[in-house]
């Protein structure tokens, strides 16, 4: 609690991939079910490996430049008197800075996967599947497979500065060369695979894809030695939202490699990409009936500042109590508390102000089943696609609102449910639910 901006940040997250045992469906053996990329060795403890299935964790970080003055409002309650601050830190020169206020969230200026900054990656002429997670404090990122002719120049030498820096690299001529297949978000598989040009992942966001590296989009072979960049193409000066993106006022000059993937020798392929994944559970025919008595949730800014400037229907984080629903159509304002075994809707709202929130409810994935006012079972808003999946992750532009419908199942007790810009969590931005017997 208060903390896991920084902690995280610090590296404290990690994946784990899951399979699906069930009928031999996903179990990382591309000759079998499904047979998605990858090939599985057993070890002799009992554990496997899987080639060509891999995990992605992006992180930004911000290095301290030690001239900076220091001014956090821990340090000037005084938690840190050897720290000596308001202060410089040359000491600090060049390791990594995590400054939690202002707390509308914290991007840094130089992106790692799975913690390396820069990285580059060999992978075979054939098809690999990818594990995305966003494992920033705030960043969200747009991704694209772009090829470049000129490569990777330094933003300072291209001109660029402040927060035009961040990144480090820029690949003006990039132009996508390939797609991304992606086959599962927050809950598990799709129901069907779907060809995407890029891609949003917001914080805590997961989507996995399937990317063919024997071919370009065009049908063009690849040969050894090809470069292809994972790009990313928001640009998010700060932690509120993204100022360009390409459902957003495209900006043409800000493609930032991420990942270098070098195109090496080919390799034995037995994969395939399904017509078809894993049906999604079906809703029931009368989920409109549960409307009225929807629990309402808006995020917002707050007036109060200092550490518990995000409020929840107005409220700051209570890990004591649940929190109660904003009066819903019925009239009423039940509490965050459900009956073990139940279903029921809820309702996120972005409370505006400009601001973005990626909003995380614990415990089962949901599905959404209107985004602002609009029913997306049927037709699914063009600008969230994962909208016809499950998650556990809505994601809220601003001003929008989003109404899910969850299952309460399994285990009784209390729960969390809080924005995933984690600088508006550790702010207030969280409110306590339960299950009850």
């Amino acid at each position: 609690m208060d903390h896991t901006g920084s902690n995280v940040y610090k590296g404290l997250v990690g994946l784990y991939p899951i399979y699906d045992p069930k009928n031999g469906t996903d179990m990382g053996d591309e000759r079998q079910g499904l047979r998605l990329p990858g090939v599985r060795t057993n070890n002799p403890d009992g554990s496997f490996d899987v080639k060509y299935d891999i995990p992605l964790a992006f992180t930004d970080f911000r290095f301290d430049d030690g001239v900076t003055m220091h001014k956090d409002i821990h340090d000037v309650q005084g938690e840190f008197p050897a720290a000596k601050n308001p202060a410089t830190h040359p000491e600090w020169w060049g390791k990594t800075f995590y400054k939690h206020f202002p707390n509308h969230g914290f991007v840094g200026d130089v992106c790692t996967v799975n913690g390396t900054a820069f990285p580059v990656l060999t992978v075979k002429r054939r098809k690999y599947r990818f594990r995305f997670l966003d494992a920033s404090v705030s960043r969200i990122y747009e991704f694209k497979l772009m090829s470049s002719t000129l490569g990777p120049k330094s933003s300072a030498s291209l001109g660029y500065e402040d927060d035009e820096l961040e990144g480090q690299y820029r690949i003006e001529d990039g132009q996508q060369c390939m797609q991304f297949t992606q086959i599962a978000t927050d809950g598990g598989l799709l129901p069907i695979p779907i060809k995407r040009d890029s891609f949003e992942l917001w914080p805590a966001k997961r989507r996995e894809v399937i990317v063919d590296f024997t071919r370009y989009q065009d049908g063009t072979p690849t040969t050894k030695g090809d470069v292809v960049y994972l790009t990313n193409v928001m640009k998010m000066p700060n932690g509120r939202m993204w100022s360009n993106s390409s459902r957003f006022f495209p900006d043409p000059k800000y493609k930032v490699p991420v990942l270098k993937i070098v195109i090496g020798d080919t390799a034995q392929d037995d994969s395939q990409i399904p017509a078809a994944l894993r049906p999604l559970p079906p809703l029931p025919s009368n989920w409109q009936s549960l409307l009225d008595n929807r629990i309402i949730f808006e995020v917002k800014r707050g007036s109060v500042g200092g550490e518990t400037e995000w409020l929840i229907n107005g409220k700051p984080f209570d890990p004591a109590s649940v929190l109660a629903s904003l009066k819903n159509p019925a009239g009423r304002t039940p509490l965050a508390r459900q009956k073990k075994g139940s279903f029921n809707l809820w309702e996120l709202r972005n409370g505006g102000g400009g601001w973005v929130h990626p909003f995380h409810l614990h415990m089962e994935e949901h599905r959404t089943v209107m985004r602002n006012g609009k029913d997306v079972t049927r037709t699914v808003d063009p600008g969230h696609p994962d909208d016809a999946s499950k998650e556990d992750l809505a994601a809220l532009d601003p001003g929008e609102s989003v109404i899910v419908y969850r299952g309460f199942r399994d285990f009784t007790g209390p729960y969390v449910a809080h924005c995933h810009n984690l600088a508006h969590e550790d702010h207030a931005m969280m409110f306590g639910w339960a299950i009850t017997p």
